[in-house]
């Protein structure tokens, strides 16, 4: 027989699902599967070891986010990718990532990576930080002083990631898995 508590439970889960389908139906264009889209991040999320929920809130703000960048849904997937695996070759745990990759969300939905967002990115995710003095051929110092002049925009973070992603991917695959 089963509990209410259990009942209560699957209830639980029920709603997130349909919380985070929510998510991903606002961002689609017709022509994109909300089946196939859900597939591929709960595939994302589990290959770089990130909560699904911070991975569905990043790319579809990263969606929502980015429309001036013209970013296919393929560049979004890899951008989205990267991220959470900037955050677990950083040695976050999956709760640290999860509420970092919220605020760097947020930074993308803002337009620029500064203040607190930078914060928790800079010591959640400083692969992220590297990333962005490779791209900028700038220091660490003049990279704080960049960010809080509101010059990290969301095309410099994503281009950043992108021509990084040799790296983030090494050091993700010499990773263990918690």
């Amino acid at each position: 027989m089963i509990s209410v508590k259990t009942i209560k439970i699957i209830g639980q889960y029920a709603d997130q699902y349909t919380s985070l389908e929510n998510k991903i139906k606002t961002v689609l264009k017709p022509t994109e599967d909300l089946q196939k889209t859900t597939e591929k991040l709960l595939k994302i999320a589990n290959e770089t070891r990130s909560g699904l929920d911070a991975t569905v809130t990043l790319y579809s703000r990263l969606t929502r986010n980015t429309k001036d960048l013209n970013l296919s849904q393929a560049e979004l997937f890899e951008v989205t990718e990267l991220i959470n695996k900037s955050f677990a070759v950083s040695g976050a745990n999956a709760q640290e990532s999860s509420a970092a990759i919220i605020l760097l969300s947020q930074a993308m939905a803002s337009g620029t990576l500064r203040g607190d967002e930078y914060n928790s990115v800079s010591e959640q995710a400083p692969v992220i930080m590297e990333a962005l003095i490779e791209k900028l051929q700038i220091g660490r110092g003049e990279l704080r002083k960049f960010a809080a002049d509101g010059k990290i925009t969301s095309k410099i973070l994503i281009d950043s990631l992108r021509e990084y992603k040799g790296v983030i991917d090494r050091d993700f695959g010499k990773a263990s898995a918690t």
